[in-house]
C-alpha cells in the first residue's frame, strides 16, 4: 500500500552558473491531490519538475517520494528508478511503434502476455482501446494526449509530472481532455504535479496552487484562496484583472469611496493597497439626482464590451476613480447610466503597497 507521504520537496535551491533557478521551494503533495506550480516563462517551474524527475542533479535541500530520499545535495537516484510518470508538452510518442507498442515500452514487469493485457487496459482506461494499433501521426492531439498518460501509467507511478500537457490542445477539447485526464490520475491515487503558465488552467484543475516568481515560491494555498486572498498586488493580477485603490491607514482601517474597511495589523499612516476583483462590484441603477447611500459609492457607466455571458463595464465614480465591473450579460446596463457601487460581502483584499 502507498505511503501518505506523496511528494515531499523540501528547501530545494538550485543555481546554473551564477543564476538561480529555484531558491527555497517547498512543496507537499499527497496521493491523489493535483497541484500546479504557476509562474510565467523563466520562473523556475520547469527547472523543479526536472529536479523531481531526476533529469537535474539537485545542489541544495531534498526530495522525498513515498518517504524515501531520492534526491539531496550529492545524493541521486537514477531517473529510471524513481517511481515517477513524465507526460511532456509534446508527448515525446515514438513515432515508429504503433499506440499498444508505446504503451509497452514503459512497462518492465511481468510475462509477455501479462504486459499487453496491461497495456490494453491501461488504454482501454484513457479512451484510446479501439486504437491499438494506430500510429501516432494518425491521432489528433487530445488521442497522444491520452496515449502518452497510458504510457506514463505502465510503469505504475507514485508521482505525475505534467509539463503543459494540454497547452497544445485547441480551446473546444482542452477543458474535456484536462478533465478526462485528471480524473484517471485521482482514481488512481497517484500525487500530480502539473506546471502550467495559464492561470485559468491553475484555478480549474488543481486541488492547490502554488505560485511561482523568480524561483521563488510566493504563495501556496488552495485556488479560492490564492484568487480571492492573494498575498499582494502583483499575485492578484497574475489570476485577471483587479481594481487597485492607493490608501493609507489609520486606527486599523483604510477609507475607500465604499467606507471604511478593516486594515487590522497595518500601522497608521502605512500606504496601502484596495485589492478589488471585478465581479466583487454590484451595480444598482440610481438616480442622477441621488446622493450616496452608507456603503455605496455613485458613478456613471462610461463603457461597456459583451464577451459570452459577462458584460465589461468601465464605471467612473464621481470623485474621480475609474473601476472595472463585471456583471450578468442579461443586465440591461447601457453607457451613461447612473448607478450605485457597492462591495461583495468580504470582498476587499487589503494589502501593505509594494
Amino acid at each position: 500500500m502507498r505511503s501518505a507521504s506523496g511528494l515531499v520537496v523540501d528547501q530545494v535551491t538550485h543555481f546554473y552558473g551564477n543564476f538561480c533557478a529555484v531558491r527555497q521551494a517547498d512543496l507537499r503533495i499527497t496521493p491523489g491531490q493535483v497541484h500546479c506550480l504557476l509562474g510565467p516563462s523563466g520562473s523556475g517551474k520547469s527547472t523543479l519538475l526536472r529536479l523531481v524527475a531526476g533529469l537535474e542533479t539537485l545542489q541544495q535541500g531534498s526530495i522525498h517520494i513515498d518517504g524515501i530520499e531520492v534526491a539531496a545535495a550529492g545524493r541521486s537516484m537514477p531517473p529510471e528508478r524513481r517511481p515517477i510518470g513524465f507526460v511532456f508538452q509534446d508527448y515525446a510518442l515514438f513515432p515508429h511503434l504503433d499506440v499498444l507498442r508505446n504503451v509497452l515500452f514503459g512497462m518492465d514487469e511481468g510475462t509477455a502476455i501479462q504486459r499487453r493485457q496491461e497495456a490494453r487496459r491501461l488504454l482501454e482506461r484513457v479512451g484510446m482501446a479501439d486504437h491499438a494499433s494506430a500510429m501516432p501521426h494518425t491521432l489528433s492531439g487530445g488521442q497522444q494526449q491520452r496515449v502518452a498518460l497510458a504510457r506514463a501509467l505502465a510503469r505504475e507511478p507514485t508521482i505525475m509530472l505534467l509539463d503543459e500537457p494540454f497547452s497544445g490542445l485547441d480551446t473546444r477539447l482542452r477543458h474535456d481532455i484536462r478533465q478526462d485526464t485528471l480524473a484517471v490520475l485521482k482514481a488512481a491515487g497517484v500525487a500530480t504535479l502539473m506546471v502550467t503558465h495559464d492561470p485559468s488552467e491553475a484555478l480549474a484543475a488543481s486541488d492547490l496552487i502554488s505560485v511561482i516568481r523568480q524561483g521563488r515560491i510566493v504563495q501556496c494555498g488552495v485556488p479560492g484562496e490564492v484568487y480571492g486572498n492573494s498575498a499582494n498586488r502583483d499575485i492578484a493580477e497574475v489570476f485577471g484583472p483587479v481594481n487597485c485603490l492607493r490608501t493609507t491607514a489609520s486606527n486599523g482601517s483604510v477609507a475607500t469611496p465604499f467606507g471604511r474597511l478593516d486594515a487590522t495589523g497595518m500601522a497608521d499612516g502605512q500606504t496601502a493597497d484596495v485589492l478589488l476583483r471585478p465581479e466583487s462590484l454590484v451595480l444598482t441603477r440610481r438616480k442622477v439626482t441621488g446622493a450616496a447611500r452608507d456603503g455605496l459609492a455613485i458613478g456613471t457607466i462610461r463603457g461597456l464590451v459583451r464577451e459570452g455571458g459577462v458584460l465589461h463595464l468601465d464605471v467612473l465614480l464621481d470623485d474621480g476613480t475609474d473601476l472595472r465591473v463585471h456583471d450578468l450579460a442579461r443586465h440591461d446596463w447601457q453607457v451613461g447610466t447612473a448607478v450605485h457601487v457597492g462591495l461583495a460581502t468580504d470582498a476587499a483584499m487589503v494589502r501593505g503597497a509594494v
